[in-house]
């Protein structure tokens, strides 16, 4: 492979293995391309340049730009102003549905979904506490870590080994 030609009659640089099958690289020769042009790329078209970058990933340098503009990387959130979404669901224009918004409950009172008329009304909150047998039924199904300090019927619990003696 020829190289450049040196200066006061010295010995060139040798050309340098080039990208595979990419003509116009000085010095270069790719195992299906065309020798190299000497001078650089005089004859890489476009197409060329484009196929080879698109071929796959590029580690670009730290604070490379695109068209001007600092890239993106790693983790980050972008700030965008609810009207710039394109194609918001109708009644979301103001961000909320308000789906609840004319329901009115009295004191005491919560949102309750009724599935026979898939409506949302108000319902007395009555059933928010569990019932001895509901209760009796978590604590029986399964093994329950107490807290530290706890009592039954006011006397400590034995944990850890101990030894009982008969009497």
């Amino acid at each position: 492979m020829a190289g450049l030609t040196g200066s006061n009659g010295q010995p060139g640089l040798q050309g340098a293995q080039g990208i595979p099958g990419v003509q116009g690289i000085a010095g270069s020769q790719g195992p299906k391309g065309e020798p190299g042009t000497p001078g650089g790329f005089a004859n890489i078209t476009e197409l060329e340049i484009e196929n080879y970058i698109t071929n796959g990933a590029i580690d670009l340098a730290s604070g490379s730009t695109v068209g001007g503009e600092a890239i993106s990387s790693g983790s980050h959130t972008t700030e965008l102003e609810w009207l710039s979404v394109l194609n918001r669901p109708t009644g979301l224009d103001d961000g909320d549905d308000d789906t609840l918004a004319d329901l009115v409950c009295a004191d005491g009172q919560i949102p309750r979904w009724v599935a026979i008329s898939s409506t949302w009304s108000c319902s007395d909150d009555n059933d928010t506490q569990l019932i001895e047998s509901q209760v009796e039924q978590y604590i029986t199904n399964g093994i329950i870590d107490l807290e530290a300090g706890t009592t039954v019927g006011g006397q400590d619990i034995a944990t850890g080994s101990h030894t009982s003696v008969l009497a």
